[in-house]
């Protein structure tokens, strides 16, 4: 019974998340109920992924590193969505914490094959050293689209033709 009603309450919270983007000049607002958002919308010509959230806690605690990843999939602007205690629509890549916001923005270099920010990224060693945290996740993806990374102080990065 619990997990019937917190379905039913979900759906009530896309239901009033899909007036609000209404409200706030989305259109083209679509359910999709996917892993990486709840909802897609355009604005200004821009395609918009929205994950809705009902906490007062940390928009982005339970985003996983797979999860990061095929955020970066999207064509679009991945956005959160706070429904408490007011509505209020955030750009997800701004609020994520920065180990997780650095992994998002390789994984969106890699993706758009833009050697020079992936380079630059990790000339910084700090930046290095969060995604060799996640080696296996990077590796993983960068393969899948064809650039070749080289693990060490710092990683070297090199594009596939």
């Amino acid at each position: 019974m619990r997990k019937a009603s917190g379905v039913i309450l979900g759906y009530a919270m896309e239901y009033r998340a899909v007036r609000v983007l209404d409200q706030m000049g989305f259109t083209n607002i679509i359910i999709a109920d996917l892993p990486t958002h709840d909802i897609e919308a355009e604005k200004d010509g821009a395609r918009y992924f929205i994950e809705v959230k009902s906490t007062r806690h940390s928009l982005t605690r339970e985003y996983s590193a797979h999860k990061i990843a095929m955020m970066a999939e999207l064509d679009g602007i991945h956005a959160t969505l706070a429904m408490l205690p007011e509505p209020k629509l955030h750009e997800t890549e701004k609020i994520l914490s920065e180990p997780k916001r650095m992994l998002f923005k390789i994984l969106r270099y890699i993706k758009l094959g833009d050697r020079e920010k992936i380079d630059q990224m990790l000339s910084d060693h700090k930046v290095a050293r969060v995604i060799a945290g996640y080696k296996s996740l990077v590796i993983q993806y960068a393969e899948s689209k064809s650039v070749k990374l080289e693990l060490g102080e710092p990683i070297r990065v090199e594009t596939s033709i």
